[in-house]
């Protein structure tokens, strides 16, 4: 009831100067959350797709989200004056809410990245700092370290996957330096969606298997493209396979 108090509290009064401290910090923490929630699904919808389960409990990518969420929440906070200063505008219906401004501010986190904070000037050159000089401090350490979890994790499935259903043999080692390439290549391609033949990825993704000089590259390529179900059908593939 609370949380309807004070959207009818914002609806009810836009301008700034009447609305409570209370109403700015829980649309700030509104803010924080969708952007926490957007910036990581951008993430793993474009980067992982069929491979974001083996990252979802891993520390880097909520550290990730967190700090494009806390962005977000000092941006709403700051709304005001970053709107006066005039490196922030935000037009469109209904944007007079600050609960709508507090969602929009969410939902497009990484496009306030631009917003300058101040200029340093040298002699008649001057130089803009912005929330990106900020963001560029750790976003490529923290990216990188989400794509290292996701790699080690993808080769140590595959490597305990095919120990179980090939071998039959947990305890076995390198077993997918002991299958055959060929034999993998053609479970695979007996295994990719005929609806999906034609489309651009899965031609480009032949290509790249045509290119696997390894069974490992070869299955992680498949993995990565189609999902774990389809994977573990290629594996039992493998074994009809003369």
């Amino acid at each position: 009831m609370a949380w309807l108090h004070l959207l009818g509290q914002a609806s009810s009064s836009p301008n700034p100067q009447e609305i409570t401290l209370l109403a700015r910090v829980s649309a700030a923490t509104l803010a924080l959350l969708i952007a926490y929630l957007f910036v990581i699904l951008e993430l793993i919808t474009s980067e992982y797709p069929e491979t974001f389960s083996f990252i979802l409990k891993k520390p880097f990518l909520h550290i990730y989200g967190s700090i494009y969420g806390v962005l977000s929440f000092f941006i709403v906070l700051g709304l005001d004056e970053l709107i006066k200063s005039g490196n922030l505008q935000i037009e469109g219906l209904g944007l007079s809410n600050i609960w709508w401004k507090a969602c929009l501010i969410g939902i497009s986190a990484k496009g306030f990245l631009k917003i300058r904070l101040f200029s340093v000037k040298i002699g008649s050159d001057s130089f803009p700092v912005g929330i990106d000089s900020i963001v560029q401090i750790f976003e490529p350490w923290l990216l990188r370290r989400i794509d290292i979890e996701e790699f080690n994790e993808v080769r140590d499935f595959l490597e305990n996957r095919a120990r179980e259903v090939i071998s039959n043999n947990p305890g076995s080692n390198n077993i997918l330096r002991n299958l055959d390439l060929d034999r993998v290549k053609i479970s695979i391609r007996n295994n990719l969606p005929p609806r999906l033949m034609h489309q651009e990825r899965t031609k480009t993704f032949n290509i790249d298997l045509d290119k696997a000089e390894d069974v490992t590259n070869a299955m992680e390529l498949y993995l990565r493209n189609f999902g774990i179900k389809a994977f573990e059908r290629v594996l039992r593939s493998y074994q009809l396979t003369p």
